[in-house]
């Protein structure tokens, strides 16, 4: 597999990147708990995100009280996150923000990328490299995308008018790159690299 850039596609990526999301209800507590599937996951990146609410949490501790991170280990979709959190199994997690979302629980409005969450790169098959890199917009549309049901890109590539699969479990997105040329699957840059180290064509 490889990264295929499509520098000039035209497809407006509004959705405000990796927002931080409190439980609405949530207040001080020397506890915190959240879901840190990093283990359990080939791209390791949430560690940064962990790494940044415990520094975030260390600056404030003189204001705010001591704390400590009750980290759950487990792979579920962004949806039940959100329910979760609402419910209070967790207190705080991050996801791409959307205004729905926003009416659901406590968004922390500073962007934990600065931006850089909303740069897709496009995984492809290794046979696919030559016939993506001059695809224009229309031509994308005939290609299915890879992505979560509850995942916010589908809905954004949805409008712009391109094909979507999602009847696939993310775990699962790798496999079919490497067996059925043809699909292609938008990743994050930091996301992107490290990924297709660990699931090479």
């Amino acid at each position: 597999m490889r990264i295929n850039k499509q520098p000039d596609n035209p497809i407006r990526w509004l959705v405000r990147l990796s927002l931080l999301f409190i439980c609405a209800s949530s207040s001080a507590q020397d506890s915190i708990k959240l879901v840190d599937a990093s283990a359990s996951n080939v791209n390791d990146h949430s560690h940064y995100f962990v790494k940044l609410l415990t520094a975030s949490l260390e600056a404030t501790k003189e204001e705010y009280g001591g704390f400590s991170l009750e980290p759950h280990n487990i792979t579920i979709g962004q949806t039940r996150q959100l329910r979760e959190l609402s419910k209070g199994t967790f207190d705080v997690f991050w996801t791409l923000s959307t205004p729905a979302r926003e009416t659901q629980a406590r968004a922390i409005n500073i962007p934990l990328m600065k931006g850089a969450y909303g740069i897709r790169l496009l995984v492809a098959n290794t046979a696919d490299i030559g016939t993506f890199e001059s695809l224009s917009s229309a031509q994308l549309a005939e290609h299915p995308a890879l992505l979560g049901v509850d995942w916010p890109d589908t809905s954004i590539l949805r409008v712009n008018r391109l094909t979507v699969e999602t009847s696939l479990q993310d775990n699962q997105f790798y496999d079919l790159l490497r067996k059925r040329p043809g699909y292609y699957f938008p990743r994050g840059f930091f996301e992107a690299v490290p990924e297709i180290q660990d699931f090479p064509a």
